[in-house]
């Protein structure tokens, strides 16, 4: 799997797994909510949200719809986890978020 490339150049990148990656990259978009509040609560690894603070709005945004149209050849939808469901249900609601409330629906990707 693409490591994001800000990500890349810190040092604890071999502990990294795409659950990581998707949500530091999800993460990254919180700053750009300026009239919501977009991440309700993080009870994550504070290194985690570090790690976000190094991604910018278009890296992350072109990242995660790049995991979101390859979601099935990464998850399998297995009882009682159904992880490709929750990781596409969680992306699908992401873009829409940012869409919305970042963009103001002027659709840039």
């Amino acid at each position: 799997m693409r490591i994001h490339t800000a990500i890349k150049q810190l040092q604890d990148i071999d502990t990294l797994n795409i659950t990581d990656e998707i949500l530091i990259n999800i993460l990254a978009l919180e700053k750009y909510f300026k009239e919501y509040e977009f991440i309700h609560a993080f009870i994550g690894d504070n290194k985690l949200k570090k790690l976000s603070k190094n991604i910018k709005f278009d890296p992350a945004c072109k990242f995660l719809l790049e995991i979101r149209k390859e979601i099935d050849n990464i998850f399998v939808d297995e009882f009682p986890y159904y992880r490709k469901t929750y990781y596409r249900d969680l992306l699908d609601s992401v873009i829409a978020q940012t869409e919305y409330f970042v963009l103001k629906n002027k659709k840039k990707y």
